[in-house]
């Protein structure tokens, strides 16, 4: 049987009923008219005349009426089977277009849960990652305010306080006026980082508290370069003080363990007056271009 269109199974079966139906009509009517032809021979026979025909034309009457009406029910009957394996054929078509449009609906709901269950997902990375960085910043934050009261605390008779210190100690006994350095002399950081140990000391300060400062704020930075969060560093600006600012940016140019190219890329204390900086030229190293 030719494949059908969906629309035409409908119509296709309604016609193959029909004709069903019709052929069964006619195969009874064949019967009962040869099973008649058959009463009939027999009624003239027993209640009209016994002999009114032979047992030849007897036979001749059944074979040749009778018969041929029986032969033709058959006739009926077998293509009342070929229809009837045609409709079944029909129901398994028009069954596996209905499981077809089934596996159909179900793969593009498999793949709209795929889709939900994916962006659930990135939504809940996302979330934890928010969480995350945003405990980061609150452990640097509550850092640098211990920093802050360290400082206050012990760092002699200076009328400044916090990271005011830090930044005026850099300025004014580590960085020599008039200093300048392209990223050759810039990138020895050993001699620098060893006088301000010992500045630190001879402010009775621990230089260990901070290294702390400058390694959350690396770790904050590690976490949005790793996240694909670069948009948060303007959240990390905006809760620090120029001189907190400054400092970092010192640190983390002569930092060789950190990513540059990276800090270059966001953008990173960018907005920072370079002239106000420990020493203009380390503005250089992070944006030549200024």
């Amino acid at each position: 049987m030719k494949a059908l269109d969906k629309k035409d199974l409908e119509p296709e079966r309604i016609k193959l009923e029909n004709s069903i139906t019709l052929y069964k009509r006619l195969a009874w009517v064949a019967i009962g008219v040869a099973c008649l032809s058959i009463l009939f021979l027999i009624g003239i026979n027993f209640f009209v005349a016994s002999d009114y025909l032979t047992l030849n034309e007897t036979g001749t009457y059944i074979g040749g009426v009778a018969g041929a009406l029986f032969g033709l029910a058959g006739v009926f009957l077998v293509y009342i089977a070929f229809l009837g394996q045609r409709l079944q054929m029909l129901f398994q078509q028009q069954e596996l277009r209905d499981n077809r449009k089934e596996l159909k609906l179900n793969r593009k709901e498999l793949k709209g849960q795929k889709k939900e269950m994916a962006r659930l997902n990135q939504l809940n990375i996302s979330t934890l990652n928010n969480q995350y960085f945003f405990k980061l910043l609150e452990t640097f934050r509550t850092g640098v305010e211990e920093l802050i009261y360290l400082i206050n605390s012990n760092g002699g008779t200076s009328s400044l306080s916090g990271f005011e210190k830090i930044h005026d100690l850099l300025v004014s006994r580590v960085m020599p006026e008039g200093y300048e350095g392209g990223d050759e002399k810039l990138n020895v950081r050993s001699p620098l980082i060893e006088e301000i140990k010992r500045e630190f000391i001879f402010l009775k300060l621990d230089y260990r508290s901070l290294e702390k400062f400058n390694q959350l704020l690396k770790v904050i930075l590690e976490f949005i370069e790793k996240n694909d969060l670069d948009k948060y560093n303007v959240i990390i600006e905006a809760s620090m003080t120029f001189h907190e600012k400054s400092i970092s940016f010192f640190f983390l140019v002569f930092d060789q363990e950190f990513n540059r190219k990276y800090l270059s890329k966001i953008g990173f204390l960018k907005s920072v007056d370079k002239d106000s900086l420990i020493n203009a030229e380390i503005y250089k190293m992070l944006y030549p271009q200024g």
